[in-house]
């Protein structure tokens, strides 16, 4: 019964429904999994998966919940938050190792949110899980309010090897789609 609830509340998401489209492709362009997923509590909820080529296009899901410090989802996340939430998420947030390369200083961690939002997406080099990396880039709706964000991740020497400029850009253009079916105007 709560799976079903679940899929009925994913199912429901306008986000979801306006992003499948666009993170479908960038699966199968990119030949990597994209996820959506959407800040909840000073978490990522992750709320939709794209497999590249995957014969069924209604991929939701709910879950899991990843923390926003070591993932590129939520770095994206956490990037382009108003000053006085992120603040109030450094102050809050306990920086756990979850691998050897997790941040688990505010310092380095605002180093790195820093060159996100100068690059334009997060990158997550095994800082959650060991053997994956990731990059990410943040939604936005009206009037420029933070809706979600979009992610792909694979192995280290797929994500961050040759194609790392080439999978930003097509992240980037992406989250840059969904942001306008979000009602997004950059103007």
């Amino acid at each position: 019964k709560l799976f079903e609830l679940g899929m009925v509340y994913v199912g429901g998401l306008e986000i979801n429904a306006r992003a499948a489209r666009h993170a479908q492709g960038l699966a199968d362009r990119s030949k990597l999994d994209a996820r959506i997923g959407i800040w909840d509590n000073g978490t990522v909820l992750i709320t939709y998966l794209a497999v590249p080529r995957s014969e069924d296009h209604i991929s939701h899901q709910i879950g899991p919940r990843v923390p926003a410090y070591c993932s590129a989802i939520g770095k994206a996340l956490l990037a382009n938050l108003d000053a006085a939430r992120l603040k109030e998420y450094l102050r809050d947030v306990q920086l756990q190792r979850h691998t050897r390369s997790t941040l688990v200083t505010r310092e380095a961690l605002r180093a790195d949110l820093e060159a996100t939002r100068e690059r334009g997406y997060s990158v997550s080099r095994e800082e959650m899980i060991p053997g994956l990396a990731a990059l990410g880039a943040p939604v936005f709706g009206r009037n420029r309010e933070l809706i979600g964000a979009i992610s792909i991740s694979e192995t280290p020497r797929i994500v961050l090897g040759k194609r790392l400029e080439r999978l930003g850009y097509e992240l980037g253009c992406a989250a840059a789609d969904i942001s306008r079916e979000m009602g997004y105007n950059p103007a």
